[in-house]
């Protein structure tokens, strides 16, 4: 048996996507070049995620459980969410108050790519 846990990694400033014009896809578009780590916060809640597993797990009754971690990685789930910012002003988030980009009216997020922990204003 095995246990699998995700937790929130807070919205670095530092992590970003950008295009890649020297890699291009089958239809010559750019690719993305995804330039983003886990810090400190998010390995300390993996101790903490796996320490409360085998709490669950023994509280539940189960006998010699024991602990790993397989390491993890952004991206390695895809269950991440906010990293398309929303905030009033285009200089501190990529969305406005309706989930549109600021800087192209015409496009709408319908994902989860809002919701961070910290909202700017």
């Amino acid at each position: 048996m095995s246990v699998t846990a995700f937790a929130e990694c807070l919205p670095y400033h530092e992590n970003k996507v950008t295009l890649n014009e020297d890699v291009r896809d089958v239809y010559g578009l750019p690719t993305l070049t995804f330039d983003c780590e886990f810090k400190e916060n998010e390995q300390k809640m993996r101790a903490d995620m796996m320490n409360d597993a085998a709490e669950m797990l023994e509280a539940s009754g189960l006998k010699n459980v024991e602990t790993y971690d397989a390491n993890s990685w952004p991206g390695l789930g895809i269950h991440e969410m906010g990293t398309a910012r929303m905030g009033p002003r285009s200089k501190t988030s990529v969305l406005n108050g309706n989930n549109q980009l600021h800087d192209v009216k015409n496009v709408f997020v319908t994902d989860g790519a809002c919701m961070t922990s910290k909202l700017l204003v």
